[in-house]
């Protein structure tokens, strides 16, 4: 029998066909062929493996169309001998092609793209990370500002928080100022006292106008006698009396309305006290 029968159904989709030989390959092991396979899919690139007869077992990738006239496989590297008519076989639904293989292989030993062009830069990166100025100095840039930000900074900082404690206590003691101020009355006692202060000097003024002020009431009678002062009794003098000569010597005057006439001239009498 065959000695890949399938049972199991998960290891039966790993199995793309199953057949037997038609007639006799090649010599050498170069074909199979299989007549059926020309109705088939072409299954070039999957896995060819022998199931019985003298090479059972072996496995070969199938390079070339299979869907051909006769039904051939070509296998990309000889059987150990001919395949007879007859010869079970299964195609694989697997692809492990050589060309394939080799073309990875060869993009990784490429020179310029491949593993050691790779190595190549990572020695570099190592180099310059071993360098003068890599790793180590970094290091060494690093310790040196560790080192002195262990010893400036804490003196900055102790400085700031007590310049800060500093004005902090002078804030608060103000606050506490207002506070006991406030809880006092002490501000508005202030202006109350400023406020009052004013008022007395304002009062004070007041009264001193008041004693100054001379509130009469006159009752005038009818005059008794009008008189015109002529010019010629007029003094120039400053406060020298106005004499009325028509008035009658013992005339006693109680009242008298003095009307006076303005009027504007230009002096040009230059003497003092003078009027021409």
């Amino acid at each position: 029998g065959n000695p890949l029968e399938v049972h199991d159904p998960k290891v039966g989709s790993l199995i793309s066909y199953e057949g037997v030989t038609t007639a006799d390959g090649a010599g050498g092991g170069l074909t199979l062929i299989d007549s059926v396979l020309a109705t088939k899919p072409d299954y070039d690139g999957n896995q060819v493996i022998i199931t019985s007869g003298a090479y059972a077992g072996q496995v070969r990738d199938i390079s070339g169309a299979t869907n051909n006239v006769t039904g051939t496989v070509t296998p990309s590297s000889a059987f150990g001998g001919q395949i007879l008519s007859g010869t079970n076989f299964v195609i694989a639904a697997l692809r492990l092609i050589p060309a394939e293989i080799a073309a990875i292989e060869a993009k990784l030993d490429h020179a310029t793209h491949g593993l050691a062009a790779l190595k190549a830069l990572i020695d570099a990166v190592e180099g310059k990370l071993d360098g003068a100025s890599g790793l180590a100095a970094l290091k060494a840039v690093v310790d040196a500002i560790l080192v002195d930000t262990g010893t400036t900074l804490p003196a900055t900082l102790t400085a700031i928080v007590n310049y800060l404690d500093s004005e902090i206590a002078d804030i608060l003691a103000d606050t506490t100022e207002i506070q006991t101020s406030l809880a006092e009355g002490g501000f508005i006692d202030l202006l109350i006292d400023a406020i009052k202060a004013e008022t007395a000097l304002i009062k004070a003024a007041t009264d001193k106008i008041g004693g100054k002020m001379l509130f009469t009431m006159d009752f005038w009678s009818d005059p008794v006698e009008v008189k015109v002062v002529t010019a010629a009794q007029v003094t120039a003098a400053v406060g020298a009396a106005v004499t009325i000569a028509d008035l009658p010597v013992d005339a006693a005057i109680v009242r008298a309305i003095v009307m006076m006439k303005f009027r504007m001239v230009e002096n040009t009498n230059g003497a003092e006290n003078s009027l021409d």
